[in-house]
This record gives structure tokens, C-alpha cells and sequence, in this order.
């Protein structure tokens, strides 16, 4: 992964990474390897029809079907893990069932693989191991990850996507390093399924995925939500992560009521009702309020936070005239 340690998405010094463990520094169990001996030492080849597998989890064909949807490659093929178990004298399959399981699809008639294998007394041990690799001794990447990646690699949907962030003053976060900020690297971050759904409000749309055509719209509509948002004195003090659901609701607003998007700005009478929400109030609290009144409906928490922030407006002499029924034919 990163060449630094971060501890909170910022950089440490690597030597004293231990400090940062508390009281919880690891034990050594077995020194990690240092020498190429050492680790190419771990593979053997060991017949097929030897390799046995206890309680291991099932290979559907989905998760096969998503590893291969790229097509497959073997540089990119890593050898099953087994284990030995001395005291019953049989070889288990702990870790990459589905790595055996395309193995086998292209050699069919192969009698020997090979693995990476160890030794150990007990079943017991057999068990631990299983639930290390493949519980608790591995990190996913996360979706924000993912997506800077894809976007390096020129995938036409993230690039798409990266123009509409860019214009809407957001970036995506995936890495310390450079180049790890996506969109605009000196706006806000956001969720990268946030973005998608904001770039695709901001086009009227629910569905989909945003595409080049969209980022007019994005810094039309998209980036005057953000605005709004990030001028709160208590998103300015924290700087953290917009609020998906609730920047997603201010992108609704703006596309379907121009009178909301002309008040946006500063000292705009939407941006100062907005801000006066929030003066002596947490965000959280609010949004549960707006959400709440707008319906709560399931699997669609911003359109409900926007009709609940519509029916408070009306309470507003400057916007006694709106009605929900822009916003429902475009998000309900």
C-alpha cells in the first residue's frame, strides 16, 4: 500500500509505529521472512486430489463471476494456501478457494499444484489460521480507494465522474500521497457514491451513471450545495467529510427550484436561513428533523431531507410560494 504509516490520515514516523499500538504491541510469534530462500521456501507441490477442505466457506459463482469480469490473467494468480495437520495427517485448504477453484477450470486434468504450505500439531491451529486470513489479518480497500485507482487507469465512468467533482469543488479521498485527491484536491471531501448521486441530481436524474455531459450541470447545481454546506461555521471549524445525505438533499433543492439556487450565495436569503438553522443546533439533529417530516421514505434519505426542509421553508415569508411538487416530479 502507502510507503508512510498514517495514523488518522496523517503521516508518522515508521520507527516509532509501536508507540501508537498503546499497550498492544504484537508478540513475535515467527520472524517475518528477509531472504528470497526464505519465502520461495513456503511453496510446494503437492497432488490435487491430496488437498482436503473442512468447513470452508462456499465458492458461489457470483463472487468467480466478478474476479473474472476482467478476464483472467495469471500474473495475477496467487497459489491456494494449505496446511498440514500433523496429529491427523491431512492437508486443508485455508486460504483462496476461489484461486483453486479457476485453477482447476483451466487444468482440468492437472495432478499436481502448487501451494503455499506450512505445518502445524492440531486442527485447532487449522481453524485460527482460517479465520485470520480471511477475517482478521487482511484490509479491503475502501470505495474512495478504488475509485482514484480506477480513475489513474483511465476508466471512462471515473474520469467522467472526476470532471463533475471538479467543477463542484469536491475531491475524493484515497490516499496521503500525491495524487490522492480526486476531483478539486482544495475543496471538500465526500463519499464517492455521495458525488455520483450529487453529479446525477444536479442532471435531474436518479439513476445511472454521470457522464461528460453532466459537469455543466454539476457547476450549475451540484457546486452551489456544496457552497452552502461548507460556508457552516461548524463544517469550516472541523473540516470533515460533507454529509452525503444531506449535501445530496441541497443538490435536489437547487435543481428544482431556482428561486432556492438564486438565494444561494452569500447573504442570500436561502444560505442565511440555512446558516441560522444550525446556530444553536448540531447538523445531525436538524437532519433527522427535515428527514423525518419529509417522509423518511426507504432508500431515498435525501429526497426525504428536501421535502422536509421545503415544508419548513414555508414558514418563510421569502419562500411562502414554494411547493413540493417540483421536487417530487424530479426525485420522488
Amino acid at each position: 500500500m502507502s510507503n508512510q504509516i498514517t495514523s488518522g490520515g496523517k503521516p508518522i514516523n515508521p520507527r516509532n509505529l509501536w508507540d501508537y499500538f498503546g499497550t498492544t504491541k504484537p508478540s513475535v510469534k515467527n520472524p517475518l521472512p528477509i531472504t528470497l530462500q526464505e519465502i520461495t521456501g513456503r511453496y510446494r507441490v503437492v497432488n490435487v486430489s491430496s488437498l482436503g477442505s473442512r468447513i470452508n466457506r462456499d465458492t458461489e459463482v457470483k463472487h468467480l463471476k466478478k474476479i473474472t469480469k476482467n478476464g483472467i490473467d495469471g500474473d495475477n494468480w496467487y497459489p491456494p494456501r494449505v496446511v498440514y495437520i500433523r496429529s491427523i495427517r491431512k492437508l486443508y485448504l485455508y486460504d483462496g478457494d476461489h484461486s483453486l477453484h479457476l485453477w482447476k477450470q483451466m487444468h482440468p486434468d492437472a495432478t499436481e499444484i502448487v501451494v503455499e504450505y506450512r505445518e502445524v500439531d492440531a486442527i485447532e491451529e487449522y481453524h485460527k489460521l482460517f479465520v485470520h486470513y480471511n477475517l482478521e489479518g487482511r484490509t479491503s480497500i475502501s470505495a474512495e480507494t478504488g475509485f482514484v485507482h480506477r480513475y489513474y487507469a483511465r476508466e471512462t465512468k471515473q474520469v467522467d465522474l472526476a470532471a463533475c467533482m471538479s467543477v463542484a469543488g469536491v475531491y475524493v479521498y484515497g490516499s496521503n500521497e500525491s495524487g490522492g485527491r480526486v476531483g478539486d484536491p482544495l475543496g471538500c471531501k465526500i463519499k464517492v457514491n455521495a458525488a455520483k448521486k450529487c453529479a446525477l441530481y444536479a442532471s435531474g436524474r436518479k439513476s445511472g451513471d454521470p457522464t461528460s455531459a453532466d459537469v455543466q450541470n454539476s457547476k450549475a447545481f451540484f457546486a452551489p450545495a456544496v457552497g452552502v454546506y461548507d460556508s457552516l461555521k461548524c463544517f469550516v471549524s472541523s473540516k470533515a467529510t460533507l454529509k452525503s445525505e444531506l449535501v445530496g438533499a441541497l443538490v435536489q433543492l437547487m435543481r428544482a427550484y431556482p428561486s432556492i439556487l438564486a438565494s444561494a450565495g452569500p447573504q442570500g436569503d436561502f444560505r442565511l436561513w440555512f446558516h441560522n438553522k444550525f446556530a444553536h443546533s448540531e447538523i445531525n439533529h436538524e437532519v433527522s428533523k427535515w428527514k423525518t417530516s419529509g417522509g423518511n421514505i426507504h432508500n431515498k434519505a435525501e429526497y426525504s431531507i428536501a421535502k422536509g426542509i421545503v415544508l419548513d421553508l414555508q414558514g418563510n415569508p421569502n419562500f411562502s410560494g414554494i411547493t413540493a411538487a417540483k421536487l417530487d416530479k424530479l426525485f420522488a
